[in-house]
């Protein structure tokens, strides 16, 4: 049966708990690419297309031959074209559109740690010189991955493997874990999260206390480790896959994921990751202290929203109705064809809409915004800031070990006062702990900035801290 982001579900208002409300931006024309974190307006769409025997036309040849759709349900189709990788081009006819369908006959590839597919890859740029260009992979492996040592240059980018199509992800910015929402085939949608720290920590800081640190700022919501198996195909969710007997045999230490979902009783099935919901500091559409750390997932087709909360033991369930709340397992309904999610500057959860019920133009942007917080805001955590690597030839790296609240604003200022260089919110607000940021030596217009000592200032919810940049040429 061929698999693809499509639908029949027509428009509906969309239903959450009290005191929240959705706010729309005016519509938009947009699509999505599988496997990118982009929406955004795009002429080509690239589509999964699983291999299935049958056709729901009554088309006869032969004995001996078979007749195999490999995609079901497009719009007037008029030409085609063969690509390497078992994928094809095909032009639409009365659209002009060209798009690209994949093939997903091959499971077992996910279990292949040189293939990449169904994996997530880490990769290494703070390296990079400033600018344009090619990088060989040499350059962008981070030293700590967990197949680093592997012959295969694939296979030692590779973060955790055993995946269907992890189709939309989210970074934790005050963890860096990973919220993994991955597509499955006929039985369930799942849930993964993934610990995928970024390698910046100072050298000189010993780096055993490091992921203590970071450990204990994550708590519980620790993720499955670099190197993990999710499980694809020889498990579909938590239950056993219909492929397992068509791989090597299955190995240990398949991870499970933290939630999954029956997908055979709705119409078409993706899911689509949230995130973990993070208050904004002073955000004035915050929501309440109980939410903070809940996860969120919707459903493409559906349009159910899922909140999970952790549990002491470490598992995610979904918690008791709230007030409003219709459904038991829905957290808020209406949320058809939403193909990403954003906690923004506000505190509210922005989504992007592709339409309603499929109807072109009929795109939008959005968010679900809270009452505000409610009771004594979370503690923030510490405001801290270092220069690596001193003295600093050419530029510098500005490490943030606690990460940075948003909004927050860093400025460079030489000794006389006057600034240099600044990053704005959207640049520092929101890293997660152990981040950094690379400045390139150059002040706002460009320019190379004379050799000497300058003075790095963050700002983040009414605090400051400073350090000093000694540039070398």
């Amino acid at each position: 049966m061929a698999r693809q982001y499509q639908g029949r579900h027509g428009p509906g208002a969309m239903g959450f708990p009290n005191p929240f409300r959705t706010s729309m931006l005016p519509a938009v024309r947009t699509s999505f690419a599988i496997g990118c974190r982009m929406c955004s307006a795009a002429r080509a769409l690239i589509a999964l297309a699983a291999l299935s025997a049958g056709c729901a036309d009554a088309q006869t040849v032969p004995t001996g031959f078979a007749v195999v759709t490999v995609a079901s349900g497009l719009d007037a189709p008029v030409a085609f074209q063969f690509l390497p990788a078992a994928r094809w081009l095909y032009a639409e006819q009365f659209t002009g559109r060209v798009r690209l369908l994949r093939a997903d006959g091959v499971p077992c590839a996910a279990q292949d740690t040189t293939s990449l597919r169904g994996v997530i890859l880490r990769l290494r740029t703070d390296a990079l010189p400033p600018g344009p260009g090619r990088a060989f992979r040499d350059q962008i492996t981070p030293p700590d991955n967990p197949f680093v040592a592997a012959a295969d240059s694939n296979q030692r980018l590779i973060a955790a493997y055993g995946l269907r199509n992890p189709f939309r992800f989210q970074i934790d910015r005050t963890t860096g874990v990973l919220v993994i929402g991955d597509v499955g085939e006929n039985l369930r949608e799942e849930v993964d999260l993934l610990d995928a720290p970024v390698l910046s920590f100072d050298p000189g800081v010993d780096r055993g206390s490091d992921r203590a640190g970071r450990a204990g700022r994550r708590g519980a919501q620790a993720g499955a480790p670099l190197g993990a198996n999710f499980g694809w195909p020889y498990r579909e969710g938590a239950m056993l896959g219909a492929h397992r007997a068509d791989c090597a045999p299955e190995p240990a230490g398949l991870v499970p994921p933290v939630h999954d979902y029956d997908r055979t009783q709705q119409d078409g099935a993706a899911v689509i990751a949230a995130g973990l919901y993070r208050q904004v500091p002073l955000g004035a559409e915050d929501w309440p202290n109980e939410y903070t750390g809940d996860l969120f997932a919707s459903d493409y087709y559906s349009g159910v929203l899922r909140r999970l909360k952790q549990q002491p033991g470490g598992t995610w369930l979904i918690p008791p109705q709230v007030p409003g709340q219709s459904d038991p397992v829905a957290w808020g309904t209406g949320f058809n064809e939403v193909s990403d999610w954003r906690v923004g500057p506000n505190g509210a959860l922005w989504f992007c809409r592709q339409s309603s019920g499929f109807a072109p133009g009929s795109g939008s942007i959005g968010y679900i915004a809270g009452p505000g917080p409610s009771g004594p805001p979370p503690s923030l955590p510490p405001l801290e800031l270092r220069v690596l690597g001193a003295p600093n030839v050419g530029g510098a790296r500005f490490l943030f070990p606690s990460g940075v609240p948003s909004p927050a604003r860093l400025a460079l200022h030489d000794l006389g006062g006057r600034v240099v260089r600044k990053w704005s919110d959207a640049e520092v607000g929101g890293i997660a702990p152990g981040r950094f940021l690379s400045w390139d030596g150059r002040d706002g217009d460009g320019r190379s900035v004379p050799p000497g000592v300058y003075v790095v200032r963050l700002e983040s919810a009414g605090r400051t801290v400073t350090a000093r940049v000694q540039l070398l040429r």
